[in-house]
């Protein structure tokens, strides 16, 4: 996609929208150039693991040092984080695998984490079984590493006469990063072992949607399994070990769920392949100008036209936006007859757009990252040539997959 902006027009932000991307969480900050995200689910993790640090597994494992309730909880607090910085550098590992020539030089978006660890978000998918390979490895082969630094780091302090609070976190953190290593090793999406899975048979058949397909009927069937493991654990202990069991039951529909998205996902990019913007775009789509009422945009061109997104254009013609049905929740209806189409827009520079001859399984993909509703399609003098939306794109993907099976 076109890096290019229009800048706007400076104008008071009345009804901020969300701009592309954000929707992944909030920044927290740059690491080797990429950009480390954290979703809100995040801090629900984290609370969740410090009260089972801190309150169960920390007093019974070292219960003989006779600490307190409170240096407990703040083991608890320390492994949380620490547990978390650990998901970090597995993430990291495959941010830098990628983007050696071994990885196939991929540039990296994002870094997210959330509650079940992390997601690199890479800007294509690895052009290589091998690539994807090598990729899929460097997650794990960091996290185990780094555990066993961590083992060692605490023998080491240890014999130096270091305080358990501080040696005990180390150690089962340590063990927690090993056990993140393997478990991520187990064939089936959306673990790195589901990728590694499709790897080997992308390399061993040349089909990279049928190896797709293997390694996501292998993930919902570990989702399944997960899910049937924390009921099973729920009822033979009695609810003794709740937390665990639900964690491993979200864990299960986690995986059920996200192996389902990859397949549905890869099904839609191939049926898309061969196709181009200009294929799927809406040439002459209703606009409106920026002192446009919502009332009005929604009452004369959204209804009317079955529009889901109005292009926004300013007093001189150009482009500055555009408004969709999901900007409009932001605003109560009882100002609709107040607000403008250019207060929901506010300072934000022209969106993200794309080209006519852009590939469309390229703009498939950026759409679902980044949950776009709609795209401005641009020529190359930053004119509107048309607008494209998922909606669209999706209709366009599930016809195509239908009529080629």
């Amino acid at each position: 996609m076109d890096q290019e902006q229009i800048p706007p027009p400076v104008r008071k932000n009345r009804y901020p929208s969300r701009s592309p991307g954000v929707f992944a969480g909030i920044k927290l900050f740059s690491l080797a150039g990429i950009p480390v995200y954290a979703r809100p689910s995040l801090l629900v993790v984290l609370v969740m693991l410090m009260a089972l640090f801190g309150l169960e597994f920390f007093p019974r494992e070292y219960e003989n040092a006779g600490y307190g309730a409170a240096v407990y909880v703040l083991m608890g607090a320390a492994g949380a984080m620490l547990f978390f910085l650990s998901v970090l550098v597995h993430e990291v590992a495959h941010c830098l695998l990628a983007r050696t020539q071994l990885g196939g030089r991929i540039p990296i978006r994002r870094i997210t984490l959330f509650f079940l660890g992390g997601l690199t978000e890479m800007t294509e998918e690895p052009r290589t079984a091998g690539g994807e390979f090598m990729i899929s490895l460097a997650g794990p082969f960091a996290s185990v590493a780094l555990g066993a630094l961590m083992w060692s780091g605490a023998a080491l302090l240890g014999h130096t006469g270091t305080p358990v609070y501080v040696t005990g976190v180390l150690n089962y953190i340590g063990y927690l990063n090993v056990f993140l290593g393997v478990t991520n090793l187990l064939p089936g999406f959306p673990l790195d072992g589901g990728r590694v899975l499709r790897a080997i048979i992308w390399h061993a058949t040349g089909d990279f949607v049928k190896a797709t397909g293997v390694s996501t009927v292998a993930g919902r069937a570990l989702g399944y399994g997960a899910i049937g493991a924390g009921l099973v654990l729920v009822v033979a202990t009695g609810g003794r070990l709740f937390l665990q069991a639900m964690f491993l039951t979200m864990v299960g529909f986690f995986f059920e769920r996200s192996a389902r998205q990859v397949m549905d996902f890869v099904r839609a990019r191939t049926a898309l392949s061969g196709l181009r913007v200009l294929d799927a775009m809406q040439t002459n789509p209703p606009c409106v100008r920026e002192g446009t009422t919502l009332d009005e945009a929604v009452n004369r061109y959204m209804i009317p036209y079955n529009a889901e997104a109005l292009p926004v254009l300013d007093d001189a013609g150009q482009l500055r936006g555009v408004l969709t049905a999901r900007m409009l929740e932001k605003v109560p209806s009882s100002e609709w007859g107040a607000a403008k189409a250019g207060d929901i827009l506010g300072h934000e520079a022209l969106p993200g757009f794309v080209r006519p001859e852009e590939p469309l399984p390229s703009v498939y993909t950026l759409m679902t990252r980044y949950g776009l509703a709609a795209l401005p399609v641009l020529d190359r003098e930053l004119r509107l040539a048309g607008l494209i939306t998922f909606r669209n794109l999706y209709r366009m993907a599930a016809f195509r997959a239908h009529m080629t099976r």
